[in-house]
């Protein structure tokens, strides 16, 4: 098995054990089982070995949930830079 690699050995959430050769790296759970459709994990796609990789899904939500604020104060930051440049030019 490749480094960095978790072998679940039965132990997956994703199929409940149905296959023995799922693994877990970092945040993703790979897993084979075709017919796997567990509530709490999204599907996020395959890996170049056939393994479907599953995310956690309030692991999922909360990066998004992040990902929309960093968005929001970057979009008010430029607002407020794009403000203060046109106040700039309107006071010369």
């Amino acid at each position: 098995m490749r480094q960095g690699f978790t072998p679940l050995k039965g132990n997956c959430p994703v199929c409940n054990g149905t296959r023995k050769d799922c693994r877990q790296s970092a945040n993703l759970i790979h897993c084979r089982d075709s017919v796997a459709n567990p509530p709490d994990y999204i599907f996020r796609g395959e890996d170049k070995l056939g393994f479907g990789m599953w995310a956690q899904k309030a692991e999922v939500e909360a990066a998004s949930q992040q990902q929309r604020e960093e968005w929001r104060q970057q979009c008010e930051r430029e607002k407020q830079r794009w403000l203060d440049a046109e106040r700039a030019q309107r006071s010369q």
